[in-house]
């Protein structure tokens, strides 16, 4: 009798399926994310709502400088406990220094940011928006590949523009992310610019 009973159940639930390889392998390609189409709607989208997305650098860092919890629950972003506070940021300063690796940035309220030439590291775009939840994302591989296409972006299409327009004296607006270390809240602000114009 129980043999029956374990034969039945077995055929009616299965503990495994079959299925033919062209198929399963047209499954994972229907399921595999498109990083690239996913970071150009986003993208646009920063850029598109930058005024309502982005704190002016003047007044982060007048915030920063009453506390990096204040600046932190009122502007910033934290992926987990851990994690360090990022921000979508937004500023128009003159640029004061420029070294093969940096360019230093003033701004009229006394700030100071640096935008670094590259390589592009970190998550300070992605986060700093506030706008994605790892949650929503089936695995964390995808949830970096994000910030891995947005610093692609940043190097190939945005930097280059930097450099050429770079020199002391001329003035810029910028759009961009910025990572303030919970071990460093005094240090400038290093930028990394999803936009860099000329004034």
């Amino acid at each position: 009798m129980a043999v029956i009973l374990i034969a039945t159940v077995s055929t009616l639930f299965p503990l495994f399926h079959l299925i033919p390889l062209k198929e399963a392998q047209q499954k994972t390609a229907d399921e595999q994310f498109d990083v690239y189409t996913y970071v150009n709607t986003l993208w646009y989208s920063l850029l598109s709502n930058t005024d309502t997305l982005a704190v002016e650098v003047n007044t982060l860092s007048a915030t920063l400088e009453e506390g990096l919890d204040v600046a932190s629950k009122r502007f910033g972003h934290r992926l987990g406990m851990g994690s360090n506070a990022a921000y979508f940021v937004n500023g128009t300063g003159k640029i004061v220094a420029v070294d093969t690796d940096v360019v230093s940035i003033e701004f009229s309220g006394g700030s100071k940011a640096i935008i670094e030439f590259g390589p592009v590291f970190g998550n300070a775009i992605r986060d700093g928006a506030g706008l994605l939840d790892i949650s929503d994302f089936s695995n964390t591989q995808d949830f970096n590949a994000i910030s891995a296409e947005i610093n692609r972006r940043v190097e190939t299409q945005v930097l280059p523009t930097l450099k050429n327009i770079a020199q002391p004296g001329v003035s810029i607006r910028f759009v961009g992310g910025v990572e303030v270390l919970d071990s460093m809240p005094e240090s400038p602000l290093f930028v990394i610019p999803i936009l860099v114009e000329l004034l």
